[in-house]
């Protein structure tokens, strides 16, 4: 099946980046490709549609006019009026906290501080660029992550889950097309060594960078300040791209705009409960 689509690939006019605003007349039908995901969206007379499809390999992160669609794609259907407002694509970060380990595991001593970089699988919102507001139209994930609860068994947050690993280097990591890279500064302000095993990141606070092709978001700096696990951890979060890609442009706003330091618990216990695992992700 991908090879027959990739086929009739060689027909498609490539329009470069993903990123980024895309005029459409209609009956014109464009397909993105970003990682493992593929998707369409289409004009017809009064409607978009959008389909959407998951591969078990990675393709580039580019755009393309496709003379048509598969066959058996499968359309969902919006409404709309004459009015042909271009379509903007932009990665955005999930819509729940996303649970990340460690490569592996590790401790910090009493005082000391740790930087490791975390990189999540991004979705990809498809929206029409009207004004003064855009109008959204749909979020696609390019990786299925699981459910997994983060938290006691009476007090905690629903969150994704993933296998994408946190790292203490990026020295010989590959960038990937819908992987965003979140460098982490934790500081362990407590009177004892900090194991860190797993790590909820609250990524509704994050926005979206892009340098030379990969996805950066600002800088978190987390703090724990009580041995307590139950008790919530100081996020921080810095303004603008992280120094690591200096320069990066802006693509996608945070979901949630933090104001000031953000108390959210981020080391806590990783609860099994039925109907939740913990499978899913991409290294």
């Amino acid at each position: 099946m991908e090879e027959a689509e990739e086929a009739m690939a060689t027909e498609a006019k490539l329009t470069g980046s993903p990123w980024g605003e895309t005029a459409f007349a209609e009956g014109d039908c464009l397909r993105w490709r970003v990682g493992p995901l593929g998707f369409w969206v289409r004009r017809t007379p009064m409607e978009w549609q959008v389909a959407e499809r998951h591969y078990e390999t990675e393709g580039l992160a580019i755009a393309e006019w496709l003379p048509s669609a598969p066959e058996d794609a499968a359309w969902t259907r919006w409404a709309a009026g004459s009015v042909l407002p271009p379509v903007r694509v932009r990665p955005v970060l999930p819509d729940r906290p996303v649970v990340v380990r460690p490569a592996q595991p590790f401790r910090i001593l009493k005082g000391g501080v740790a930087k490791i970089y975390v990189r999540t699988p991004v979705w990809v919102r498809v929206e029409l660029a009207t004004e003064p507001e855009p109008l959204e139209i749909t979020d696609l994930a390019t990786v299925r992550l699981s459910n997994t609860w983060f938290g006691s068994l009476f007090e905690g947050v629903l969150c994704y889950w993933t296998e994408t690993a946190a790292r203490r280097s990026l020295k010989g990591v590959v960038s990937r097309p819908h992987l965003v890279t979140t460098p982490m500064v934790i500081h362990n302000a407590v009177e004892e060594e900090m194991p860190i095993e797993k790590i909820c990141l609250h990524t509704q606070h994050l926005a979206v960078y892009e340098a030379g092709g990969a996805l950066w978001t600002s800088e978190v700096k987390l703090e724990r300040s009580d041995p307590d696990p139950a008790k919530p951890d100081r996020f921080d979060i810095s303004d603008g791209p992280p120094e690591e890609a200096p320069g990066a442009a802006l693509l996608s706003a945070a979901r949630e705009k933090p104001r000031g330091g953000v108390l959210a618990s981020a080391f806590g216990l990783l609860s099994a409960l039925p109907g939740l695992g913990g499978e899913g992700g991409a290294e």
